[in-house]
């Protein structure tokens, strides 16, 4: 037990492992909240959008900028001051910085999510943060071993305790299963699929049309995921980045791709959470920021 309890403390101490797990309440009330995102505090507003702390407030008078996203914008595992949606609050304190992702969201929420700040708020510009992972949207896992063992109900309800707990469960996970490398094989392949691939391309175009007909100033991001930037961004072909890319660019779609900048990063920096596939660390999150401060 003692030297378990060592364990726990030095992988803490020495930032080797995080934790997990989304407090209980968010999934049944989003709004006016208090509560954890992989053991870091969050606050959510009356939008249930993510601010810094519980009596935060907009100035109505403000231009808004409004960021488009999943859990990966939402920033689980930090604090909300060093995410880059809470830089660019501060960065840009004449304008209201909506952080409007929330953990669960998918692409075909983005467009409902535009349309509501559209027909609510006046003089928005939006920032969207394309995921690989919302390809999942499209295909189910059916034979997805791993993830049809954790959809058993009470090993779900095992696996949430502990890794919301234990460091050092979330650090045995992480080094036998290698989450990074399972869920990017697991999007590449998708990504492969042509109709697919097409399926998801439609919800980005159906996104980018609605807001040209709104004459709306938007750009879309394409950021790597955390198992592609490994020895020196070697490990995989960029099958995403490249029909995202290719798809941007025959549009003639406004975006950028964080994959050249994070892979230069990535040498003297640990740019994600340990053993996640995609969320960000502080340095993770202060590259995304050195790129949006300037827009």
């Amino acid at each position: 037990l003692s030297f378990f309890l060592l364990f726990e403390i030095y992988l803490r101490i020495f930032d080797l492992s995080s934790l997990r797990g989304l407090s209980e309440t968010y999934s049944e009330n989003r709004k006016n909240l208090e509560g954890r995102a992989f053991g870091e505090k969050f606050y959510t507003d009356q939008y249930g959008f993510r601010v810094p702390n519980k009596n935060f407030s907009y100035v109505e008078k403000n231009k808004n900028i409004i960021l488009i996203g999943d859990s990966f914008v939402f920033g689980p595992g930090v604090n909300e001051e060093i995410t880059f949606s809470g830089k660019l609050r501060k960065e840009r304190n004449k304008f209201n910085v909506y952080n409007s992702a929330r953990p669960g969201d998918q692409i075909n929420d983005y467009y409902f999510q535009i349309k509501y700040f559209v027909e609510n708020f006046s003089e928005s510009r939006f920032l969207i943060f394309i995921n690989f992972d919302d390809i999942n949207f499209f295909k189910k896992d059916k034979d997805n071993v791993v993830e049809n063992i954790r959809n058993i109900k009470i090993i779900n309800k095992i696996n949430n305790y502990l890794r919301s707990r234990l460091y050092s469960y979330v650090w045995l996970v992480g080094i036998l299963t290698d989450p990074s490398k399972r869920y990017y094989e697991n999007v590449n392949i998708k990504f492969k699929d042509e109709k697919l691939f097409e399926r998801f391309a439609i919800e980005i175009e159906k996104i980018n049309n609605f807001l040209e007909e709104e004459k709306i100033e938007n750009i879309f991001f394409i950021i790597p995921y955390n198992y592609q930037i490994r020895q020196n961004c070697k490990k995989t072909d960029f099958i995403p980045q490249r029909k995202l890319s290719k798809f941007f660019i025959e549009r003639k779609i406004n975006y950028y791709d964080f994959t050249e900048v994070f892979c230069k990063k990535s040498k003297d920096n640990n740019l994600y959470i340990n053993f996640d596939p995609t969320h960000l660390s502080p340095e993770g999150h202060q590259v995304i920021f050195d790129y949006i401060k300037k827009l």
